[in-house]
């Protein structure tokens, strides 16, 4: 559930809005109007193909370590005398 949240919806709407919003400056001299409009969402559309390129692997190493951490910081609380 974690990566499906991070991975796959959170990180990727985070950055086509960055690009969207960020490429409007491109666009915005444009002397089309269609260019000027639709000019900033082909943009963020065309990275959806590298988004899981650039996010799967990264988050699944950062939810793997974390994981790793919490079940390390357990097993120290859970074998660690009791006073």
């Amino acid at each position: 559930m974690t990566f499906q949240s991070l991975a796959s919806m959170g990180l990727p709407a985070l950055t086509i809005h960055t690009v969207v919003a960020n490429s409007g400056f491109l666009f915005k001299n444009m002397p089309d109007c269609m260019a000027r409009r639709y000019g900033p969402v082909a943009l963020g559309l065309s990275i959806v193909p590298f988004l899981p390129y650039i996010f799967d692997k990264p988050v699944e190493d950062a939810i793997e370590w974390a994981t790793e951490k919490g079940e390390d910081i357990f097993r120290e609380r859970k074998n660690k005398p009791k006073e």
